[in-house]
């Protein structure tokens, strides 16, 4: 078989795809890698990401109402302000427009996490899909 120049770009394609499934699952500077991407994302997930961490707290620790949060968070991202040393954090959910206590208790959930393991102050904004929000300091 001939291949044309129409093909070359099918071929390039078809190892760059190659190259990038042998390399998943690698090692990333000695932390774990999971190759299952984290719900809502096509990335894969850090095993000591804070999403990770919140939901087995949610699981494991927290008080049982507050187990049936832990499918519904979607993403955590935190960072410390360098000036204050208070913490951010933005919590991700999918709950519905009429899911208002949910938003609530996944705020008041994650400040006590956050309490609890780090000893740290901050606020934390949980965001819901139908542009409903809840706040918490901590």
């Amino acid at each position: 078989m001939k291949i044309t120049t129409r093909f070359v770009p099918v071929a390039a394609a078809l190892v760059c795809l190659g190259l990038t499934l042998v390399s998943c699952g690698t090692d990333h500077g000695g932390k774990k890698t999971s190759t299952t991407p984290a719900p809502g994302s096509s990335r894969p997930h850090r095993e000591d990401s804070p999403l990770h961490a919140f939901r087995a707290y949610l699981t494991t620790k927290a008080p049982k109402a507050d187990a049936a949060i832990a499918p519904h968070v979607t993403s955590v991202s935190t960072r410390t302000a360098t000036a204050d040393a208070r913490s951010v954090a933005v919590v991700h959910v999918d709950y519905g427009v009429w899911e208002d206590a949910e938003l609530g208790r996944t705020a008041k959930a994650f400040a006590q996490w956050r309490r609890t393991a780090y000893g740290d102050h901050g606020h934390v904004d949980v965001l819901a899909p139908a542009k409903m929000t809840a706040e918490q300091d901590w």
